[in-house]
């Protein structure tokens, strides 16, 4: 996938107006519905899909000296229904992400798939 000009300089940039965003999809097919949420104080719309403003640090996935380690979330203030629902789950529910610019959040500048 190939990030586009604005979201490298963004990234390099020492401060920035537009904010890099992470959204995250939390799925088991036991779950009447999959967590959507983005890393941000406000809802967020990507790709006419709505991601629920919640703060959570993202950690992506990386390679290092020949071993795979896998990406990490952490979530201060998990909401009660998260955990009563994640908790009523039988196997382990699904999560990947995308990183998008707050000012276009339809162009996904980077994706990691299902872990």
């Amino acid at each position: 996938m190939t990030q586009t000009d604005a979201f490298i300089a963004d990234l390099f940039a020492d401060q920035s107006d537009d904010p890099i965003l992470v959204c995250m999809t939390i799925d088991h097919a036991d779950l009447a519905q999959p967590f959507r949420v983005v890393n941000d104080t406000v809802d967020l719309v990507s790709n006419s899909v709505t991601y629920t403003a919640y703060p959570f640090e993202f950690t992506p996935p990386e390679q290092r000296h020949g071993a795979l380690y896998p990406a990490q979330i952490t979530i201060d203030n998990v909401h009660r229904d998260i955990i009563m629902a994640i908790r009523d789950l039988l196997t382990a529910p699904t999560a990947t992400a995308f990183i998008v610019r707050a000012s276009d959040p339809d162009t996904v500048e980077m994706q990691f798939p299902e872990w």
